[in-house]
């Protein structure tokens, strides 16, 4: 199912949960999971999302 509830260049606050394989912090956004670069667990970050996948979204640190 397309996410519909999210969208690209939208700015939020969020706690990284925890990282991916590639060290990814991972956070979650209205149920969607957010894959964000140089995001360390349990920091909060500024992100915007970047680009939207079929099941997750991808998200970069802003000032």
């Amino acid at each position: 199912m397309p996410i519909t509830n999210i969208a690209e260049g939208e700015k939020y606050t969020v706690e990284i949960l925890g990282a991916n394989r590639k060290g990814e912090g991972i956070a979650n956004v209205e149920g969607v999971p957010i894959f964000i670069k140089g995001a360390k667990a349990k920091e909060s970050v500024n992100i915007k999302i970047t680009k939207i996948m079929r099941t997750y979204a991808i998200g970069e640190i802003v000032k």
